[in-house]
């Protein structure tokens, strides 16, 4: 795993057990000052996340709580800034 990764860690997303959970990454390499655009999008226990256009991560949460509704962002980089979030709830389809 390089220092400049997206990382989607869901290891612990959940109480239940018997589910395989893993850590993924990829490479995602900024330049100095230069934005990161996330697209995330959850629905229920899957989660696709998107990076600046270029960067795809999908996997699986378990939910187990009725408010399990925490979604964490967050840099190990000296300094960073979240500029701007908007969350939208969506309908079932069913």
């Amino acid at each position: 795993m390089t220092t400049e990764s997206l990382i989607f860690d869901p290891l612990d997303s959940s109480l239940l057990t018997g589910h395989e959970r893993m850590l993924q990454y990829a490479p995602l390499p900024l330049k100095e000052n230069r934005l990161l655009d996330l697209h995330i999008f959850l629905d229920h226990s899957v989660i696709e996340i998107y990076a600046n256009k270029t960067v795809c991560l999908t996997g699986r949460t378990y939910p187990s709580l009725q408010d399990s509704l925490k979604v964490e962002v967050f840099s190990n980089c000296e300094e960073a800034t979240l500029q701007e979030m908007e969350v939208w709830d969506l309908s079932s389809i069913w």
